[in-house]
């Protein structure tokens, strides 16, 4: 680590970013002292010291599940980082095929209805979907697709609680 820091100031900074904010609540903790990096017994992510602002997201389960990501297209940007931030906690990520409304791209209606159940199948796959509701906005598709995934007993996590849980 690049500035002096105790192993019992390190150990509370820690704890104050994994317990103060909701992360890894039902999750045991180990703390490497050598090394200093944590890891959650449960998922078995690895979170590698106290600047890393992956420690501020919660657990999404173990390492490899799959995650569906679900919401407008018009969140490109939003898409993509959470795509890259979560397949590089180790998760295996199912996303859109392309961003019609972002990229100002029309479907026909059997385009869309393809594509609609090609997501379905996703969240099927998956043992739950993440989200991308940036400032709360849900569509009527994404709508159904969370409604979908309650009826299959999905875990469902919005990116809209955790930004507001940093």
């Amino acid at each position: 680590m690049s500035e002096n820091i105790s192993l019992n100031d390190y150990q509370k900074k820690q704890e104050d970013i994994l317990y103060g904010n909701g992360t890894h609540q039902t999750h045991d903790m180990f703390l490497d002292p050598t090394d200093m990096w944590l890891g959650c017994l449960t998922c078995k992510q690895l979170r590698n010291n106290f600047e890393n602002q992956e420690l501020k997201w919660p657990c999404f389960g173990q390492y490899g599940r799959k995650l569906t990501l679900c919401g407008s297209t018009k969140f490109k940007d939003e898409y993509l980082q959470w795509n890259k931030n979560l397949s590089l906690m180790g998760y295996i990520v199912y996303s859109v095929a392309f961003f019609g409304h972002a990229d100002n791209e029309p479907l026909t209606v059997i385009q869309k209805h393809n594509l609609d159940r090609v997501h379905i199948e996703k969240i099927k796959n998956s043992g739950a979907i993440f989200v991308v509701d940036v400032d709360g906005y849900v569509g009527d598709s994404t709508k159904k697709e969370i409604e979908f995934a309650k009826e299959n007993d999905k875990q469902i996590f919005y990116l809209s609680e955790i930004l507001n849980n940093e």
